[in-house]
């Protein structure tokens, strides 16, 4: 009987050790191809990701979701405000996402100006029913060196710490992805991060969105917040954008949009919304969906943002890298 006991404990270690060596030499070939592909094409997702939190050094950032990918025109810009500028939205990741972005760049370097796409109703929705917890999972390459990070990523599931452990299971999903950096490029690192949509929806009318209800979370609230108080610290400018969206909501009559202006007037941020523009809502032709405009869009929406831009006194004391 003690036999078997001893057979079964020293089988258990055996198991635990060549699944921790399987692991760990798995993990460590899946961290030299991530870094080939990347040397080879930062394109997609994760590539992607890593490029924004570790390379880009521009004096203007884009941060938000596809609605900041596909809407602003980091070229264009340059030639308005000449001064460099870089698009990080990332399509599919929201509120979470952006504020560990913001705040690992922000501990990498200081740009001159940072712009957040977002939308009146960011809070609401709690940390942990927010749909973009799943797509923390671009950043767990940074759960160990970055502490924002670690603790984002721990809101998924009480198990998470425990699944972290696990080297190969950071680079979940990642094999495809790096392997088609080396075969398929997207041209967004040469268009500056900017990803054009074409082509129109000619059925596209006037998304009417059922009432939003008048829920505001106050751990979103405080997160807004503290990212607020890195940019102030730091000294480096932020301005909220709500670029243009063809709906019909009644997203600024919400607690969420009065407390979001609220706390934006707090820390002196100031808005420039397009949200319901009527140059935009008038015409459906510019946009890909009622949640993107098009190519033809994003270019009108890049002229007359920097126009607003242009006019606020941030800009013009913002810091350089020249």
């Amino acid at each position: 009987m003690k036999g078997n006991i001893t057979r079964f404990i020293l089988s258990g270690v055996v198991f635990f050790i060549i699944f921790i060596v399987l692991d760990h030499s798995i993990g460590w070939g899946m961290k030299c191809l991530e870094d080939m592909a990347f040397d080879k094409n930062p394109s997609g997702d994760t590539l992607r990701t890593r490029y924004i939190c570790d390379k880009v050094t521009d004096e203007v950032l884009i941060i938000g979701s596809s609605r900041a990918s596909h809407h602003y025109i980091p070229k264009l810009m340059e030639e308005k405000l000449k001064k460099s500028v870089f698009d990080c939205g990332m399509d599919g990741c929201f509120f979470l996402y952006q504020t560990a972005v913001i705040n690992h760049v922000l501990n990498r370097y200081l740009p001159g100006i940072i712009i957040w796409d977002s939308e009146p109703t960011v809070f609401d929705a709690g940390i942990m029913e927010s749909r973009d917890v799943v797509k923390l999972s671009k950043l767990n390459t940074y759960y160990d060196s970055d502490q924002y990070v670690y603790k984002l990523i721990q809101l998924r599931n009480k198990f998470e710490n425990y699944k972290m452990y696990s080297i190969l299971y950071r680079y979940n999903s990642c094999l495809f992805k790096y392997v088609d950096a080396f075969f398929r490029n997207n041209g967004a690192l040469e268009r500056k991060g900017y990803l054009p949509l074409y082509g129109i929806d000619k059925t596209l009318q006037k998304n009417k969105q059922k009432h939003i209800e008048d829920i505001c979370y106050q751990e979103n609230v405080e997160l807004f917040k503290r990212i607020l108080e890195l940019c102030s610290r730091k000294k480096v400018p932020l301005v909220i954008s709500f670029s243009p969206r063809f709906t019909d909501d009644n997203a600024f009559d919400t607690i969420q949009y009065k407390k979001l202006l609220e706390v934006a007037n707090e820390y002196n941020v100031p808005i420039i919304d397009f949200y319901h523009h009527p140059d935009f809502m008038s015409d459906s032709s510019l946009f890909k969906d009622a949640a993107h405009l098009n190519d033809d869009g994003a270019k009108i929406f890049t002229e007359r943002f920097c126009e607003e831009l242009e006019k606020l006194e941030i800009l013009k004391s913002a810091r350089t890298n020249n």
